[in-house]
């Protein structure tokens, strides 16, 4: 099955017959998870999930942008109290919108 993969159009994906295709972000993710770092993929997730830029995402949990940086690349592992209050930030909102 794998052999039959190709790069999707625009490079940004691999492709398979049959309408099967997953983005470059998707596997990085999926590589991250597997390879352990949970953290870093948690810290991704939350981003996308709330449409935040790497800036916004620094702003919104008072870190510098480099740090945000690090924690998706995998460089520094993203702290407990750094993982919670991604829940709190989200809990923060949800509430705001009732």
């Amino acid at each position: 099955m794998f052999a039959r993969a190709s790069v999707g159009e625009g490079g940004f994906s691999l492709v398979w017959p049959g309408d099967l295709d997953v983005g470059a972000d998707q596997l990085y993710e999926m590589a991250l998870e597997q390879n352990g770092r949970t953290d870093a993929a948690a810290f991704i997730r939350w981003r996308w999930r709330n449409k935040l830029s790497l800036s916004e995402a620094a702003d919104a949990l008072g870190l510098s942008r480099r740090m945000v940086a690090y924690y998706e690349s995998g460089e520094q592992e993203v702290p407990r109290t750094v993982l919670l209050a991604l829940k709190g930030w989200e809990a923060e909102r949800q509430h705001a919108v009732v």
